[in-house]
């Protein structure tokens, strides 16, 4: 559960970056990756009565701000997430503008994998702009003096089509802010899906043709370190021996860092060569020499695998559907929508899915709480005494 706390709207302009908003909605964290809606709008002159952890945003020249704590990789998420919002509030996708979210705690769970995204924001994010359409459609009502159920929405404004009255989103806005906050707004129906179900172009491709994105690796900080880390190329792996001297022999190496696996086994030890750049940690980590000695984890092969998947697809099968006769249609005259069919087999090794890109972090390390991570290159900022200490050397 996140902690709920009082913040000021000075605080939560600076957090957001929504400075010129009228009407802010939140939705939270309530365990693990799940999120909720929360009910809760500020306005203006109003206080947060507890901080939300993303943020859906209408700024006054109708502009509709999302804040995505999960990372763009390639597969859409902040285009998908986009068009969640977009879809209940009745607006272009090209009306929604994407804010990334900074690692903080107040996000919950920002790792992105899984496929997660999509089915843990499916409702949340629709809700919050859900939530925000009814709004908009009761403050233009009350303007109006008609009924809320007369009025609809549409591309960024609340229509009465008994009086052909329209007005947008951003006249509306910072009234709306004041107004109370349905706790379950209702969501479309999917046959009145717009967005939701059809082929958007990335959000994001535009700026990723011209180059002018920015990546991980893109991140520059005040005195920033890099580190390069050796992996134990077995599961479990323990570290063994390695040249300490010669890798700090090396230009403009600081410091080598032992690092154990974490506790849900998913990450083997390594060994961080800290540098003041990135070809002096790579460099660094070369003249490491690192031997690996074999967890507690059994020693793992193809053939090993090979062998059990041949075990297990021997065995009795459990049949969860059946549908159609398929000895018939095999023993069948051959025709161009049915080839005749061979029974063939193909092994491959196991590997490991590999990354299409270079992996990268960037962290802050400050005397005090733990660091706060940035999307961005395996980093440290020199901000610590610690490791000051260790850059003077």
């Amino acid at each position: 559960m996140i902690a709920v706390r009082k913040v000021s709207r000075r605080s939560f302009v600076k957090t957001t970056g929504l400075a010129a908003s009228g009407l802010v909605l939140g939705v939270r964290i309530v365990k693990g990756d799940e999120l909720r809606f929360a009910p809760w709008a500020g306005g203006f002159d109003s206080e947060a009565e507890f901080q939300p952890n993303a943020f859906v945003g209408i700024d006054v020249d109708g502009t509709i701000r999302l804040t995505v704590h999960r990372t763009e990789m390639g597969q859409g998420v902040r285009t998908s997430c986009a068009m969640l919002i977009a879809e209940e509030l009745d607006v272009e996708l090209s009306a929604v503008h994407i804010a990334q979210a900074q690692a903080d705690p107040k996000y919950g769970n920002q790792s992105t994998s899984g496929s997660r995204t999509i089915r843990s924001n499916w409702e949340p994010l629709r809700s919050a702009g859900a939530a925000a359409r009814e709004m908009l459609v009761a403050t233009a009502a009350a303007r109006w003096g008609v009924r809320a159920s007369d009025c609809h929405t549409m591309d960024g404004t609340v229509r009465h089509a008994a009086s052909n009255q329209s007005i947008d989103y951003g006249d509306l806005a910072a009234e709306a802010a004041f107004r109370p906050v349905p706790e379950n707004p209702t969501l479309k129906s999917p046959s009145d899906f717009r967005l939701i179900g059809t082929a958007q172009p990335l959000v994001d491709a535009a700026d990723m043709v011209r180059g002018v994105a920015t990546y991980g690796w893109d991140v520059a900080l005040p005195g920033m370190l890099f580190a390069s880390l050796e992996r134990s190329p077995m599961v479990g792996g323990r570290i063994g021996e390695y040249d300490r001297a010669s890798a700090l022999a090396v230009r403009d190496v600081i410091e080598i860092v032992e690092l154990g696996p974490n506790g849900s086994g998913l990450t083997n030890a390594s060994i961080a060569v800290v540098a003041q750049n990135t070809w002096a940690a790579f460099e660094g980590r070369k003249a490491l020499g690192a031997s690996w000695e074999k967890g507690a984890v059994p020693a793992e092969s193809s053939s090993e695998f090979a062998q059990r998947l041949e075990e297990v697809g021997s065995a009795p099968a459990t049949v969860l559907r059946t549908e159609g006769d398929f000895d018939a249609a095999a023993a069948g005259p051959t025709t161009c929508s049915r080839p005749v069919m061979r029974g063939r087999t193909w092994r491959t090794p196991r590997w490991r899915r590999p990354c299409a890109r270079p992996v990268s972090r960037a962290a802050v390390a400050r005397c005090g709480p733990r660091p706060k991570l940035r999307s961005g290159p395996a980093a440290r900022s020199q901000g610590s005494s610690a490791w000051k200490r260790r850059a003077s050397r």
